[in-house]
């Protein structure tokens, strides 16, 4: 249980601030997404970091159990097949991404999402 508190002390204060940053800058992240988009090489990049990061984070902390820490497996396993994704089959995913750059109300959703899990995973590891 001490690696789900370390890892919800990392992740959470991640996905707040990705999350913050999406919210209050949607045009620069559309244009991130645009220029992320266009390039193999940042695609590749991005699928080895995603897939490093959910690697670690399974390595450190993987149990399917009845209780909060799930969501940190959960978070490990969606950085593995994203990150995986990315490398095996950048294309389709990047027609997902042009999708989503498009659809700014997907990026409010998702941006919201993301900021409830990290503020949840915050008072989790920190206080809970």
């Amino acid at each position: 249980m001490e690696n789900a508190l370390i890892l919800a002390r990392v992740l959470g204060p991640m996905l707040v601030i990705v999350s913050v940053g999406l919210l209050l800058n949607p045009k620069a992240y559309r244009e991130v997404a645009e220029e992320f988009i266009q390039s193999r090489a940042l695609l590749y990049l991005g699928g080895f970091m995603a897939l490093a990061g959910g690697l670690v984070v399974l390595q450190l902390f993987h149990a399917w159990r009845a209780d909060w820490t799930v969501v940190v497996t959960i978070i490990g396993w969606l950085m593995l097949i994203k990150g995986a994704a990315l490398i095996i089959i950048p294309g389709p995913l990047a027609a997902l991404a042009e999708a989503w750059r498009k659809a700014g109300a997907i990026m409010v959703v998702q941006g919201l999402v993301l900021l409830a899990v990290g503020v949840w995973l915050c008072y989790r590891g920190f206080f809970g």
